[in-house]
């Protein structure tokens, strides 16, 4: 084994080593509404990135320390700023934990532990995935905060916990999750050893965190304008009877295998959205059956298991509990991120039982390092990842209208295929849709419904012959699928005006506006229509418009030119 002042080195160049392939990224997935498409962001506009619910239209997802974070990033490099921050983030992380294992677990289980959290498969996700920089950032806040009260017991300081309650609200700040980090820092508070600290000091802590706590529920009151603060509510749960009862059981007892066998290696696990009344009650029963191990287990674990225990359980708890607003992909690798370490924990404990185990700990986790660092390039483009997602599942909707979009891309670029490519991808994902509903279906429908548009809209010959009837009936059943995309309702005004309709096209552009202020796209064009029509005041003012919300809108700076 290293020596102990060679351990931090080794570790953070472990992490880097596994999460430098996820550098050179691009924007994909959500991180093209987020940051790359995100007003705010694009103008660094603070006091909306302070404001602003995190996606539109999500309810209860506001987290201005990440959006901050990712609009400095964006600013400073792009994608390579931002996962640079992530990798150094993942670093940082690596090396508290590390301090923390040392406190809590054998001289010789410690370093293990930490290597096998820094290269764990499942952390590739948050590192090359800008969007999902969010759980290294709320995690590096609860650690600290936890490192921070412990430090202050044993220093037997009579003042408050300043510096721990500030990471505190780092954490919640940075993500919802971190509502867990009060009761991990209460596991770290009983169960790792140190000394007992000025009488009335664990009092003090739990007032401190209970004022943070309340300041930050009261500051998403103001911006959800709601008592419940945007966490009271959310989406209806996507599925009904037996299937919805046995959601969150499936989802516990699928994280929980992933920690220990995190393949396929994907970012899009399939989740039915049906299942027969059997297979749910296996699920509610193997939820029950690993409920009652754990509390068994609780019983006879020493004060380290204990808190490995509460490392690898807390974290999920936000993830089970708010499972109907997690999209289609709800069993996902970053949920885990802080639950690895307690995955570690227990299996380093374990490794003590044999005379060989920490050293089989350390050579394991050298030898799933090659699969973390393969899985960070997966994530290099929008091409790249839906690929690598087709591969292992190619019944994925959600991947096929994502697969649809980039041929339809290609199509508008006059690649010579990509139009049949396009409409095969979306009638695809329709035909999926029908046979085997799940989560977000209504996106996936709404996706396919607009993308098939566009593909006849691209057909100019075929809908000319009939007067455009079909081409608006194929944007009318975009906008059908979710009437509150705006994108629905652009791609409907596109169409009345290539067929000579300026009013119903300024009907469907305002709509859109309606739905999304903010869109850049709207509103350049409206300010289209309005200059063809020589409208030019009401022109200049909506490309004004097109422009703030979106700076590098280059058509609406062009038309603004015309429009003066």
């Amino acid at each position: 084994m290293p020596s102990t002042r060679a351990v931090p080195l080794l570790l953070a160049l472990a992490a880097i080593l596994v999460g430098a392939p996820a550098l050179f990224g691009a924007y994909v997935y959500d991180d093209l509404e987020l940051i790359a498409r995100r007003p705010a962001v694009l103008a660094f506009d603070l006091p909306a990135l302070l404001t602003e619910p995190h996606f539109t239209g999500a309810a209860g997802y506001w987290r201005p320390l990440t959006m901050v974070v990712l609009a400095v990033g964006h600013h400073l490099g792009g994608p390579f700023a931002i996962h640079l921050l992530a990798l150094s983030l993942h670093v940082a992380n690596t090396l508290l934990l590390w301090g923390l294992f040392c406190r809590t677990l054998p001289a010789a289980a410690a370093a293990p532990a930490a290597l096998l959290f820094a290269v764990h498969p499942l952390q590739a996700e948050a590192l090359a995935w800008c969007a999902a920089v969010n759980d290294p950032l709320w995690v590096l806040g609860a650690l600290l905060a936890c490192r921070g009260a412990l430090s202050w017991r044993a220093r037997n300081q009579r003042g408050w916990p300043l510096g721990t309650c500030a990471w505190l609200a780092c954490g919640l700040l940075a993500k919802e999750n971190a509502l867990v980090a009060p009761l991990l820092l209460a596991a770290a508070w009983r169960w790792a050893p140190s000394t007992p600290g000025q009488p009335g000091a664990g009092r003090r802590l739990a007032t401190g965190i209970g004022v943070v706590l309340v300041l930050w529920w009261l500051l998403r009151a103001l911006v959800f304008q709601s008592l419940l603060a945007g966490l009271g509510g959310g989406a209806a749960p996507p599925f009904a009877g037996w299937r919805q009862l046995s959601a969150p059981a499936e989802l516990a007892l699928r994280h929980v295998t992933l920690l220990g066998w995190p393949w396929p290696l994907s970012p899009f696990r399939p989740f039915a959205g049906t299942l027969s009344p059997l297979a749910a009650c296996g699920w509610l029963v193997g939820a029950m059956a690993l409920l009652a191990a754990a509390a068994l287990a609780w019983r006879r674990l020493l004060p380290a298991g204990r808190l490995a225990l509460a490392l690898l359980v807390l974290p999920l708890a936000p993830t089970l509990g708010r499972w109907a607003t997690l999209g289609a992909y709800p069993v996902a690798d970053r949920y885990l991120y802080l639950s690895v370490a307690g995955f570690a924990a227990g299996v380093a404990l374990t490794s003590q039982r044999w005379r060989w185990g920490p050293r089989t700990l350390l050579v394991l986790a050298l030898g799933i390092a090659p699969a973390t660092a393969w899985q960070s390039t997966r994530w290099r483009s929008q091409e790249q990842l839906v690929a690598h997602g087709l591969t292992s599942a190619p019944d994925d909707p959600n991947l096929h209208v994502l697969a649809g979009d980039l041929a339809l891309q290609s199509a508008q670029a006059g690649v010579r295929g990509a139009h049949h490519r396009a409409t095969a991808h979306y009638q695809r994902a329709l035909q999926l849709l029908a046979d085997s509903p799940g989560p977000a279906q209504h996106r996936a429908e709404a996706g396919a419904q607009l993308g098939l548009a566009y593909c006849a809209w691209l057909d100019e010959p075929n809908w000319r012959a009939d007067g455009g009837r079909a081409l608006v009936a194929a944007f009318e059943r975009a906008v059908a699928a979710d009437p509150a995309r705006a994108s629905a309702w652009i791609g409907l005004g596109i169409a009345h005006a290539s067929l000579g309709r300026p009013d119903a096209a300024e009907r469907a552009f305002r709509s859109a506006i309606q739905r999304d202020p903010r869109s850049s796209e709207a509103w350049c064009n409206l300010g289209r229509l309005q200059l063809g029509q020589g409208q030019r005041e009401a022109a200049r003012t909506s490309l004004r418009e097109a422009l703030r919300w979106g700076p590098g809108n280059q058509a609406a700076s062009e038309l603004l030119t015309r429009a003066q």
